[in-house]
């Protein structure tokens, strides 16, 4: 489901960039929602290494998990005050000593989530120099 979910994305960003569509979400947002979308898919994949057992760990990144959304879904909320939070929970858990391939898992899905909110704050700070250079036209 993820797959196709993101096949689809990319398949949208193509078509508007190839096709010069209208649409109602700008270029870049494209851009930054394909990117997202790549590792979201990245991380789902290894969250099948983990145990079902590892409760705290999977309630931490559930709970990130949410907060993406929340900024994806409402993108007013999209700023690098908000993208630093986010990154302060990302940081808070903990990476373990690769001894399995389970705990390779828990440190890719805390990678792929370092690397979301990288690209949630480059499209936070992209929203404020667009603002700021629409203010001064």
């Amino acid at each position: 489901e993820i797959d196709r979910s993101r096949l689809l994305i990319e398949k949208s960003v193509i078509s508007v960039l190839t096709f010069s569509q209208q649409s109602k979400t700008s270029i870049i947002d494209l851009h930054y929602i394909s990117s997202v979308s790549r590792d979201l898919e990245r991380m789902v994949d290894s969250v099948i290494m983990v145990d079902r057992d590892e409760n705290l760990f999977l309630k931490k990144i559930l709970k990130i998990i949410e907060d993406i959304s929340n900024l994806l879904e409402n993108p007013e909320n999209l700023n690098y005050s908000s993208v630093i939070e986010l990154d302060k929970s990302i940081v808070g858990i903990k990476s373990p000593e690769i001894a399995n391939i389970k705990a390779y898992g828990k440190r890719r899905i805390k990678r792929n989530l370092i690397s979301i909110s990288e690209v949630l704050f480059d499209w936070a700070l992209t929203k404020l120099i667009d603002k700021k250079g629409n203010q001064n036209e």
